[in-house]
């Protein structure tokens, strides 16, 4: 099966794509071709993974005004003219669109030339590219099964997240066996300074009552520095670092998670069945960070505090709270575990190979 996978933009939407690709070439031995804004992280991330790359001239018009959408309409043009092309060359038998603008030049030139259109849709309030696509699409494969409601009937599946295959190393056990409670924060890859400070705070009052707290913090290259001199003066045992790079040993050793609530984290979060408190970044588009949380609070899978609502204070008190409370956790963690689908990815290439075959 040839397979192009269209846009990106972000993490959340990218790795998605990313974890279909690898599986696609692994179960039926396929080809694969991404292609996206040449202004997105795709253009960064995916030469790195091996996957041929072509990049259009178009950038995000959300957050710009009125100039930005002027901008995205005269980058449209030549956008489509090359993906068409792209498309022409490689003759796919699907074309998968990971949402955001990188997307949109893609799935109409696909639409145009007859070819199968499968939606990945992470979130559980769809972003704008998709909600509109989706009427172009077979299938739109969703994250959450409320999205389901924002497309046409009878096109959405509930397959889950695609998220990548998460091997914790040896050190994993190394660490489990610091006896103590594990904290581990992270607010995305770029960290989330909202986070950073409160858990400082955060930390600072529970050192008291809870000494054995060990803490593992993804800060963002910004405030490493900062925030480790923090704990350390505070005299916390903690390892701070500007990105993680092994995340399934992070995720392995926790106890309590303290994270953002993109779809992609949830995902993970539900994979390996951690307990979270998360802190939805409050300027995520329509807000779907939020909705996301609320869906997992709903499910009993997590606790939530509001960006605007976060303060060292507030998450010591929930924290405090759950090491007090631990079959609380253990429900937390039960429930998120209900929500993973592991098999996301294999069911994502499942449906690829049905929609492809009808062409």
């Amino acid at each position: 099966m040839r397979l192009v996978v269209a846009g990106g933009g972000t993490g959340g939407h990218l790795f998605p794509g990313i974890a279909v690709a690898e599986v696609c070439v692994a179960k039926t031995g396929g080809e694969v071709l991404f292609v996206g804004s040449a202004h997105g992280l795709e253009a960064k991330v995916v030469p790195r993974k091996g996957y041929p790359f072509v990049g259009l001239g178009v950038k995000g018009a959300r957050g710009r005004g009125w100039r930005g959408w002027v901008e995205f309409a005269g980058e449209m043009p030549l956008a489509f003219l090359r993906a068409w092309r792209a498309l022409a060359r490689f003759s796919p038998h699907v074309v998968v669109g990971l949402g955001s603008y990188g997307s949109v030049p893609v799935i109409l030139a696909a639409w145009s030339r007859g070819i199968p259109i499968v939606l990945l849709e992470q979130n559980a309030r769809p972003g704008l590219a998709n909600r509109l696509l989706g009427r172009l699409a077979t299938t739109v494969c969703t994250a959450f099964a409320e999205a389901g409601r924002f497309f046409p009937q009878g096109k959405s599946i509930y397959t889950g997240n695609p998220v990548r295959r998460l091997h914790a190393s040896s050190l994993a056990a190394e660490m489990g066996h610091q006896k103590g409670f594990h904290l581990l924060a992270f607010g995305g890859s770029q960290g989330a300074r909202s986070i950073n400070r409160a858990m400082v705070d955060a930390v600072r009052v529970l050192w008291q009552c809870l000494p054995s707290l060990i803490v593992t913090h993804q800060t963002g290259s910004a405030d490493e520095q900062w925030v480790a001199r923090e704990y350390q003066a505070a005299g916390v045992v903690a390892r701070v670092s500007a990105f993680i790079e092994d995340m399934a040993t992070a995720y392995a050793c926790a106890d309590l998670v303290v994270c953002r609530a993109g779809a992609t984290t949830l995902a993970e979060l539900a994979t390996v069945g951690k307990p979270a408190i998360l802190v939805p970044y409050p300027f995520a588009t329509d807000d779907h960070q939020r909705v996301n949380a609320e869906v997992w609070v709903r499910e009993g899978a997590a606790e939530m505090i509001l960006d605007r609502e976060l303060s060292g204070e507030r998450l010591a008190e929930k924290i405090r709270a759950l090491v007090a409370n631990p079959e609380r956790l253990a429900t937390l963690a039960r429930n998120a575990l209900r929500l993973a689908r592991p098999e996301a990815a294999e069911h994502v290439v499942r449906i690829c190979e049905q929609v492809g075959s009808r062409r």
